[in-house]
């Protein structure tokens, strides 16, 4: 009989602290709950404050935002600084070494290992042997060109076997990102005489008057 009624009371028991558990438990995600109701609601009251502003005031400052302006105004941008744009006399398949220097006029800073010299298929007739790949000729000079300084690029042409004028262009890139305004040409002019060479002036043909037509006057008599 004691057996029993002990095992009557450990079953009722039990369930009073299952019941309990439940209880926590239930208590517990509620709360939960509320703390995610609430920050939903604090950031939907932000937004929409935001958004408000933003339309009654487009002129206001947020400092998240003007963080963001400032990453994405974060540019590439260059000049070319010191070149004569001149064509250079040159013998047929000659070698010259040139130096182009490009002055940094954005907000990003260069660095050696992102900053080349990249030639479009135009100048691929003046590659040279020296170059590391047929369509970066050059790497930057210095470890670093900051904003206001200037950049250096040098690297060797090969000119073509035929006499003729040649041109091609060059520009910088930055990560494989062109960098504005470093578009640049070189011109060759390949002769056989490069230090006696003067350009041919062709005289402009003349110019023949059209002929005018006469007009002739035929004097009328009256009879009287």
């Amino acid at each position: 009989m004691t057996n029993t009624k002990t095992k009557y009371l450990s079953y009722f028991g039990n369930l009073n602290h299952q019941a309990k558990i439940e209880e926590l438990h239930g208590a517990h995600g509620a709360i939960i709950n509320v703390i995610i109701a609430f920050v939903l609601v604090i950031t939907v009251a932000s937004g929409m404050r935001i958004i408000e502003n933003r339309i009654t005031n487009p002129n206001s400052f947020h400092p998240f935002e003007a963080k963001v302006a400032m990453a994405a105004e974060l540019t590439n941008k260059a000049e070319i600084v010191d070149y004569n744009p001149n064509a250079t006399n040159i013998k047929p398949s000659s070698a010259l070494t040139i130096t182009l220097k490009y002055k940094n006029i954005g907000t990003s800073t260069w660095t050696k290992k992102s900053v080349y010299l990249k030639s479009s298929t135009t100048a691929l007739k003046f590659k040279h042997k020296f170059w590391p790949d047929p369509y970066l000729p050059a790497q930057l000079t210095e470890a670093t060109v900051d904003p206001g300084e200037i950049g250096t690029f040098k690297f060797a042409l090969q000119a073509p076997d035929n006499f003729n004028y040649y041109s091609g262009e060059f520009m910088l890139v930055n990560n494989n990102v062109l960098v504005s305004g470093s578009e640049t040409t070189i011109s060759l002019n390949v002769v056989s005489d490069p230090a006696n060479w003067k350009p041919v002036v062709v005289a402009p043909a003349p110019i023949i008057p059209s002929a005018v037509p006469t007009t002739r006057h035929t004097a009328k008599h009256e009879c009287l």
